[in-house]
């Protein structure tokens, strides 16, 4: 084992390769990916699995065998993930941020469905729909945690330095916290039937995806263009998936691609490598000042800042194993494999990649 890498075990209910072996059969195809973060399994060539099964019972029925460890997160100094039994449990944390890694009780028969994590704070969404925020308080992104109309629900959140950003049912965007930088009001207006479906917040700026397909931010730009400077894209094209870092913004594309914009300073922006013939990135995530990503082939490469081995740390799986899940922060990398371990690397000051041997009852 080189370096700050560190492998931890997370059992899950069904592995993913059972998962592909039963459904590829009803499917028709040699095998499919599947994109943890984005709660959804695509088979190969970018179709949804709900297109192919046709009724919404069936992929009920198709979707309860996934892997139920369904959110990993990182923090500036802390990691979170979500556990079979749909627990929240988090790592690391330093001496002024440690409520970050407190995580509350929720009432009986609630569980954690998504997490995110940023600087000392941790935000998630519950199986009835709430969001739950524990840890820095300090720009009230606990106290504000809006109330919601009747009926309308959380279905997305991100947790920036200053502010926590989430979409509800009704596709709207909503911030609260730091009212200093006005972030409640800065959500910009949608075109008339479009909504938000992706959301994804830093210190300063805030992006996501809406329904056409399009990316929109607010916050600020800093004049780096990490809000400004989105790609235009072909017109068969759209976006899939952001993060953002400190100064940067990461997407992909429904073409497979990985496109990066702001500010370049340590190469997070244009450094990302070449892949193979066929590759195609599939998830990605942002640091401070590094992009990290997995492709189709379940390998994970990262570019930009190395300081603490967060680019160059990628670890080696063994044979048949692969990545399915990645989260950044500040100087350290985590995620999930195809197998259900944890692993992550860089920075380790705080417990941040090594910490989970000491979380009790971590994995069920």
């Amino acid at each position: 084992m080189a370096g700050n890498e560190h492998l931890f075990d997370v059992p899950l209910e069904v592995t993913v390769p059972q998962f592909r072996a039963t459904v590829a059969k009803k499917l028709g195809v040699a095998s499919f990916q599947v994109k943890l973060a984005l709660g959804e399994v695509v088979v190969d060539g970018g179709e949804r699995l709900q297109d192919r099964l046709g009724t919404a019972h069936e992929l009920s029925v198709a979707m309860l065998s996934l892997p139920t460890v369904s959110s990993i997160a990182a923090g500036c100094k802390h990691c979170a993930v979500i556990t079979p039994s749909g627990r929240a449990v988090c790592w690391g944390g330093s001496e002024d941020g440690m409520e970050a890694v407190q995580t509350p009780e929720l009432k009986a028969g609630e569980s954690f469905v998504k997490i995110s994590a940023f600087g000392n704070t941790t935000a998630a969404i519950t199986s009835s729909g709430h969001a739950v925020v524990w840890g820095d308080d300090q720009t009230w992104q606990i106290s504000g945690i809006p109330k919601l109309p009747p009926g309308e629900s959380f279905v997305e959140i991100a947790v920036g330095g200053w502010h926590v950003a989430a979409i509800t049912s009704s596709g709207s965007a909503i911030c609260w916290g730091d009212e200093a930088r006005r972030i409640d009001q800065a959500v910009p207006k949608l075109e008339p039937g479009e909504s938000f479906v992706k959301i994804a917040a830093s210190n300063y700026h805030t992006m996501a995806i809406t329904s056409s397909g399009g990316v929109v931010g607010w916050g600020y730009d800093m004049g780096d263009g990490r809000i400004t400077g989105v790609p235009a894209l072909s017109p068969d094209e759209s976006f899939v998936m952001i993060a953002v870092g400190e100064d940067h913004t990461a997407a992909i594309t429904s073409n497979g691609r990985a496109v990066c914009w702001g500010c370049d300073k340590h190469g997070q922006v244009s450094r990302a490598p070449k892949l193979m013939p066929g590759e195609s990135f599939v998830q990605i995530a942002a640091g401070s000042y590094h992009t990290a990503a997995i492709t189709s082939t379940g390998r994970a490469v990262a570019w930009g800042h190395d300081d603490r081995g967060q680019v160059s740390g990628v670890p080696e799986l063994p044979f048949g194993e692969s990545f399915v899940q990645i989260a950044a922060d500040s100087n350290h990398t985590a995620t999930i494999t195809s197998s259900g371990r944890v692993i992550c690397w860089g920075r380790d000051d705080c417990g941040q990649v090594s910490g989970l041997h000491g979380v009790s009852g971590a994995v069920q």
